[in-house]
């Protein structure tokens, strides 16, 4: 029985039966029994198995028919679509904020609706998934979003579905280290010079912005116990200790050491002095927008910015990277530093996390022709 027995990488079971074809060959086929639980699977398999032996039929998809097996829709519609839509919707819920499950739904009902359009499109043909992206008049990283966003498709249904999306997204005709304008030394010390009229919270957000290279959500969800002394270093732990926190990676998971090299530029006492006035959130001025801490502080940011002819907030983690590579900083320190995954298997999976002593001096190389 352990032979008819297949359990698909999204936790499904499957009936699984090979016929030897007149020809010689063998042909294999697969039939959801629509649980994640192996026992009930078992017991299903049993009954088929059952069925197919007091059977006169050898076709397998006869022995299921009479078996009554979970029936299975032979045409993926878009209301096939749409019903599956909503259970990811909440089963994503857990894991993102309310912002990105809206992006996500938006994505995905915007193919449905173009599939409503057409009765006669496949709606897991890759013809029919680059002629929707093809409609789109948006740029080429927003298509490749949405192709990312419907893939789900293959995981989310109980049959199995080639993803139409897997191979079409394209690459953007700017190389990636071009895409995003870094801050030039010159802005960044505009920025810093400017921020001393900021409000003091919003001074101190554009601190540890600049001179840590942290995202700006990561700043704006801050708690005050998040100000944590590790090896008797002052260090900012990222972490999902409360409700209101979301990490984009699990690398953003990390203990990142205050910059105590800058003393004129970001003075750790005075920090420490603002977090000990603070309750809870070190930022609640920073209201929180459907799941996302950083909205009111990013769409002010923006504003003062483009007055000033600066480039965005996120700009300034581009600034804190290319130091950092320009310093000959090793790729592993300033991946944990940033909070970025290593794809080397050594250092990405075995690899453990760098001590808090080790990242400071590697942190020495940010902003270093401030101290000079």
């Amino acid at each position: 029985m352990a032979t008819n027995l297949w359990l698909s990488p999204h936790g499904f079971w499957y009936f699984r039966k090979v016929n030897l074809l007149p020809s010689g060959k063998r042909k294999e086929t697969r039939k959801s029994l629509r649980t994640r639980c192996k026992r009930t699977a078992k017991e299903q398999v049993i009954k088929l198995l059952t069925c197919d032996q007091s059977s006169s039929s050898a076709s397998t998809p006869a022995h299921l028919s009479q078996c009554n097996p979970p029936s299975l829709p032979v045409n993926i519609t878009p209301d096939y679509l749409s019903a599956h839509l909503e259970r990811y919707l909440v089963v994503k819920a857990k894991r993102c904020c309310e912002r990105e499950l809206l992006t996500i739904g938006r994505y995905i009902r915007r193919y449905i609706t173009y599939l409503r359009q057409d009765e006669k499109a496949d709606a897991t043909s890759s013809a029919t998934a680059s002629s929707f992206l093809d409609s789109l008049t948006v740029a080429v990283p927003t298509k490749n979003k949405h192709a990312s966003k419907i893939g789900w498709l293959d995981k989310r249904s109980d049959i199995e579905i080639n993803n139409p999306f897997s191979q079409l997204k394209e690459k953007h005709p700017v190389a990636s280290q071009e895409q995003r304008k870094a801050y030039s030394l010159a802005q960044a010390q505009l920025l810093i010079e400017q921020s001393s009229e900021f409000d003091e919270w919003k001074r101190w957000d554009v601190l540890l912005g600049r001179y840590t290279g942290m995202r700006c959500n990561e700043i704006c969800q801050l708690h005050r116990d998040d100000i944590v002394q590790v090896e008797g270093i002052w260090c900012v732990s990222f972490n999902q200790d409360h409700d209101y926190k979301r990490l984009k990676t699990a690398c953003s998971k990390r203990i990142l050491p205050l910059p105590v090299h800058l003393p004129n530029q970001f003075n750790v006492d005075d920090f420490q002095r603002f977090v000990m006035s603070r309750e809870g959130r070190l930022f609640p001025e920073a209201t929180i927008y459907k799941g996302n801490c950083a909205q009111y502080f990013g769409k002010w940011f923006n504003r003062w910015r483009k007055k000033h002819h600066l480039p965005e907030f996120h700009s300034l983690r581009h600034l804190v990277a290319t130091e950092l590579k320009q310093a000959g900083q090793p790729e592993q320190f300033a991946a944990a530093i940033l909070g970025h995954s290593h794809k080397n298997i050594s250092f990405g999976r075995y690899g453990k996390s760098i001590p808090p002593k080790r990242l400071q001096n590697s942190m020495k190389a940010i902003a270093v022709s401030s101290v000079t």
